[in-house]
Formats: structure tokens, sequence, C-alpha cells
């Protein structure tokens, strides 16, 4: 299209004459692989928003309860203790150029699970996957056990979450409660406190 027209004109996509040897099955499992890279990529960074609201709504619930002079019970061990938890699993998940985790988190394994698998991506389908140093077509046997690699941590960390954002936001809201104040709302396909502790 152009300023003033178009052109509508039917294409059809063949395969790399450079690469005869790739087989349609070959693009369709590199395609595959791809998309499950992709949506698991896509859970990891909903997993982060998810963590950072919860750390976030704690220190506002006590930020809040302290301002107005109010009781604050054991409020704010229970948020340092929710804050260390889940800043150690943030540190698994995200780039350790990302700014907005403290500088002095230690990152027990790699980058961070969100730049791992937008890495493992490029490799299977960036520029023709070859030109971000992958092979055209079918992914290789080094690229899926990275994959399985990655697959294995992110469901470790994602399980460890999932147990902090229901036993660690219980205890917080069960004494909030306590206290006559509003809870932490997990949202985002988190795990959500019973309504008796918010």
């Amino acid at each position: 299209s152009w300023d003033g027209g178009a052109v509508e004109q039917p294409l059809d996509v063949l395969p790399d004459p450079m690469n005869p040897e790739v087989s349609a099955s070959d693009y369709q499992e590199q395609f595959r692989v791809s998309l499950e890279v992709q949506e698991t990529a896509s859970e990891v960074r909903s997993a982060v928003a998810r963590l950072r609201n919860v750390r976030s709504q704690a220190r506002e619930i006590l930020g809040r309860a302290l301002e107005a002079e109010e009781e604050t019970g054991n409020l704010a061990a229970l948020t340092d203790a929710l804050e260390e938890q889940l800043s150690e699993l943030e540190a698994i998940l995200t780039s350790t150029d990302d700014p907005t985790v403290p500088t002095g988190q230690t990152r027990p394994r790699g980058g961070g699970l969100d730049r791992d698998y937008g890495t493992l991506m490029g490799h299977l389908n960036s520029g023709g996957g070859y030109g971000a140093g992958g092979t055209e077509g079918r992914p290789t046997a080094g690229a899926m056990e990275r994959k399985g690699d990655l697959d294995a941590l992110w469901a470790e960390t994602r399980s460890r979450l999932d147990t902090a954002l229901a036993e660690d936001v219980a205890r917080f809201n069960a004494e909030a409660s306590r206290l006559g104040l509003t809870g932490i709302v997990v949202g985002g396909g988190g795990t959500s406190p019973a309504p008796n502790q918010l």
C-alpha cells in the first residue's frame, strides 16, 4: 500500500531453497516449540508482575497503618518475610540488568528466566533461526535440552511462588484481618486469599 493506492496479490510461502533438506514437518516442529517457549515466557512475565504487585500491596498496607498510627502487630515481620521470599523468586525470574530488582540481591542461577527464554526464542526463530545462531527447521537436540532445563527451573520456581502466594500471603492477611485491616489481594491467576482473610 502507498499514499493513494494499494495492491493485493496472493503469496505462497516456500521453504528456503538453500536448505532443501528441511521438510514441512521440520518447520511445523520449529513453530510448535517456538509457540511453547513464547507462552512460557509470557507466564514468567505475568508471575513477575503478580509477585511485584503482592510486595507492593504488603508495603502499602503496613505503611498506611503506620501513618495512621494504628496497631501493626506482627505485620512488619510478615512484610519482611514476604519481601525476602518474593525477592529471591524475582531474582530467578528477572534479568540481571532489571533496574527494579535490588542490586544487592544475588541471583541463584542464570541471568533470569525472562532473558533465558528470550535467548532461546531468538535461537529457535529469529532471522529464520540461523540468524541468531540456531538452525533452520526442527530445533536441535541442544535447543531442546536447554528448553527442558529452563522448563524444569520454571516449574520449580512457579511451585515456590504459588506456595508463597498461598501461605505467606495467608499469614499476612490473617494478621491484617485480626487488626481490622484490609489484606493483600492476589490477582493475575494467582491464588487469592479466602474472603475471611481480606
